[in-house]
């Protein structure tokens, strides 16, 4: 090859030292020893992996340490890309049936945070012919580096900016209690921090009609779980389940409990309007009618009485690895999301329930619908007054459950109300309209989380081991991952600081989260098990993995991120105090009042 060979669209030969052509040349050796399927189902192009922000939820256990590519490794590696592509005849990212041509540079990391974004955005659409979709909790606009850098992004077109997801949950390190205790005003920069995301992206929100899957904020909860003991008995012929609060009583008498339900496949629906809709679970057998009442604890309730207080609902029995549960209601309705699930003791589990209603959801359909708004329509003259109702309507739900079901209550006023409070001081602090609070195109509730990762503590025993699904949405979300095929990742490989033994014998590699820690600095290449992200398939097998090292990485600790202010919530080690930006004035939009945490009571809640 000639010099010139060696350069990317925006280079000339100054700009590549002879060193930075020996790295592009050993990384393309390196990339010709790869199978195609490593480009052609290419999603997961990350150069960062391990994340700042700590979250008590991290659906992929990751390390609270970086690991990311430089500025030259990012380029010597993709231009290594786009050669190999070229010289098979191959295009990256082309044969995913999910979003094709579209690169995610997300797994356990948030690229918010990746000081060459912005390159790398510009050189996967200019040299590999691919958009790229970022996922962020936000930036610290104490960072004018970052500042300037989403500033650009937020600019470019849709083709190579594919799409921008918010995410706004309360285990963002910045906004727990645990932060505050340590730095008195973290949560406030959090909320001013993520208003400026908002603020700084609007240039995009405002440029075409917004699409969820291009940009959207989407809202996480912590799950509603309470443990107790199942009561499974037949009362006067009719089966009977009870747990906690929950009552729940066949419409029907029969001589046994419904049979064994399994999930075999996904529908395809459409809202009445014909606009396609979320794929639902496919079940094998039809479910069940019960009345399923909620009272209060030890209270004795007859069969006619629950079918006269209680509500008619539908009821499945499916199995996970702990064995067999209680699905009600398992998808959506016209009220939104209501779905309930029991789960009797196991030699591996603990009992209880998991509520897992969408109350943010049900509320703001709730003031739609008593506007004359459709579910799915937008609302373009929406006002500030329809907001409070909806936060009138969260409050009411939480009250109107103090006595039946004190767990529910306490839920919504400590866990959903304050998140969407401050989710609407920052929207409306960036100076976006109420319309978008009430667009299902850019404000997402996505419910309670999943059983990913760490998360696995938060739902107190009721599912032993991470990674397996605890409801059926879980199990529809596998399989609309298992849908997608064969997928393949690219990312750094993170640095182990000693030798790791196992069984006695020195290995080269260990696996911390979703990562392998390997002996050197480097690059991976390996196939992933869709439904987990990982390489490491649920038998413990290895799927297919390439590596090759000395390819410079750069190691960022939590000390310097801190210092550096890279992450939302943090501050530059310049500051002492709270960033006191000017153009963010620390007030509601239209109302002269000062910052207020939206729940008073936030300090007191647990962290995560």
């Amino acid at each position: 090859m000639t010099a010139t060979e060696y350069l990317l669209q925006d280079e000339t030969p100054e700009d590549v030292s002879d060193d930075e052509i020996r790295q592009r040349n050993r990384i393309l050796e390196f990339l010709r020893s790869v199978p195609d399927d490593a480009f052609t189902r290419l999603q997961y192009f990350q150069p960062q992996i391990g994340c700042f922000n700590r979250c008590a939820f991290c659906s992929q256990h990751a390390a609270n340490v970086v690991w990311q590519l430089p500025r030259s490794s990012l380029r010597a590696l993709i231009w290594a890309m786009r050669t190999t592509a070229s010289e098979r005849g191959i295009a990256i990212a082309s044969e995913r049936t999910h979003k094709p041509r579209v690169l995610f540079p997300y797994i356990d990391n948030d690229i918010g945070s990746y000081s060459e974004l912005l390159d790398y955005v510009r050189l996967c659409s200019a040299e590999l012919g691919c958009g790229v979709r970022i996922t962020t909790v936000g930036f610290a606009r104490s960072n004018p580096q970052l500042q300037q850098m989403h500033s650009a992004l937020a600019e470019l077109p849709v083709d190579a900016l594919a799409g921008v997801r918010l995410s706004f949950t309360p285990w963002t390190w910045s906004y727990t209690a645990a932060a505050e205790s340590r730095r008195p005003g973290a949560r406030q920069e959090y909320l001013l921090d993520f208003a400026n995301v908002l603020r700084t992206y609007t240039p995009r929100f405002t440029a075409a009609e917004s699409v969820r899957e291009r940009t959207c904020v989407e809202l996480r909860f912590a799950p509603l779980v309470g443990r107790a003991e199942v009561i499974d008995e037949f009362v006067d012929g009719h089966h009977r389940i009870r747990c906690g609060p929950h009552l729940l009583v066949a419409v029907n008498p029969a001589p046994e409990a419904p049979s064994m339900t399994r999930i075999t496949g996904l529908d395809s629906r459409c809202a009445p309007d014909g606009e396609p809709m979320a794929a639902g679970p496919v079940f094998d057998l039809p479910a069940t009618e019960y009345w399923h009442a909620v009272v209060a604890p030890m209270t004795d309730v007859s069969n006619d009485d629950i079918e006269r207080i209680g509500t008619r609902r539908r009821l499945c029995l499916l199995e996970n690895v702990d064995g067999a549960y209680y699905a009600v209601d398992p998808g959506f309705d016209e009220d939104g999301f209501s779905g309930l699930n029991i789960y009797p003791e196991s030699l591996t589990r603990k009992a209880g329930y998991n509520d897992m209603q969408r109350v943010f959801l049900t509320a703001l359909l709730a003031v739609k619908k008593s506007a004359g708004i459709g579910r799915r329509a937008e609302w373009p003259d929406a006002t500030a007054a329809d907001v409070d109702a909806v936060l009138s309507e969260i409050r009411a739900r939480a009250d109107a459950w103090s006595a039946r079901d004190p767990r529910k209550c306490e839920h919504i006023r400590t866990s959903v109300l304050p998140l969407v409070e401050d989710y609407w001081w920052a929207l409306s602090t960036a100076g976006l309209p109420p319309s978008y609070f009430f667009s299902r195109n850019f404000t997402v509730d996505t419910g309670q989380i999943v059983n990913q990762g760490r998360a696995n503590n938060l739902f107190r025993g009721l599912v032993s081991v991470p990674d397996e699904p605890v409801t059926p949405w879980e199990v529809r979300g596998n399989l609309v991952s298992n849908s997608k095929g064969d997928i393949w990742r690219i990312c750094p490989v993170s640095t182990a600081p000693e030798p790791v033994v196992t069984a006695g014998v020195p290995a080269t590699e260990r696996l911390a989260g979703k990562n392998l820690v390997g002996g050197a600095a480097g690059i991976a290449v390996e196939c992933l098990v869709p439904e987990r992200i990982s390489n490491i398939a649920k038998t413990g097998g290895r799927l297919a993995r390439y590596t090759v090292e000395q390819v410079p990485v750069e190691r960022v600790s939590l000390r310097a991120a801190e210092d550096r202010g890279l992450f939302p919530g943090s501050l530059t080690s310049a500051q002492s105090e709270p960033a006191g930006d000017p153009t963010l004035e620390i007030r509601h939009v239209g109302a002269d009042v000062p910052f207020q945490p939206a729940s008073t009571e936030w300090k007191e809640r647990k962290s995560g």
